[in-house]
């Protein structure tokens, strides 16, 4: 169900100091492919956590020189340095990530933390994926809403002390 190519649709708040490393602006084009069984799954013989990709599907926009997809590392594929885009725009970025799948329970969606999903009307069962990027600040945790749409929350720093809110990214399936 989350194999294809998803377009993004996210408006974060125009007075936004800072945004969450997972943000993605809007029309941005992700594929994610799973490709199996990670290793630590197979040896804790779990059937929840899969390895695959990521990957970034031109024009890649240099606004992701400022979230954790931009960060530059040591190891994986690097988009910035120093804040600029070093790749083209015109190729495809692959990232090795794990997808790990679970449901909500009732008690996932009373925890405080999960508030915006609740605000979002998941329900209990609601499908749900937790998307790693290897070697970076990057975990996407999305609601597998329907085979077509998938909903992720961002944060978001406002101005003012301790003013932290989030807003939804909107991730559309691509046909």
């Amino acid at each position: 169900m989350i194999n294809g190519t998803w377009i993004i649709e996210a408006t974060p708040p125009v007075n936004a100091v800072k945004l969450c490393d997972e943000y993605l602006p809007t029309s941005t084009r992700i594929r994610f492919q799973i490709l199996g069984s990670t290793r630590l799954a197979v040896e804790e013989e779990r059937t929840d956590e899969l390895g695959g990709t990521v990957e970034l599907i031109p024009p890649i926009s240099a606004a992701l020189c400022s979230v954790g997809l931009g960060q530059s590392t040591e190891f994986g594929s690097n988009l910035c340095s120093n804040g600029q885009p070093i790749v083209d725009d015109k190729k495809t970025v692959q990232f090795d990530a794990d997808f790990t799948f679970f449901r909500l329970t009732n008690a996932d969606l009373e925890d405080v933390d999960n508030l915006f999903f609740s605000e979002q009307e998941v329900h209990e069962g609601a499908k749900m994926v937790t998307v790693s990027v290897n070697y970076k600040a990057v975990q996407w945790n999305i609601w597998m809403r329907s085979i077509n749409e998938m909903i992720s929350e961002c944060l978001v720093v406002l101005p003012g002390k301790n003013n932290v809110d989030s807003f939804p990214m909107i991730w559309r399936r691509q046909h």
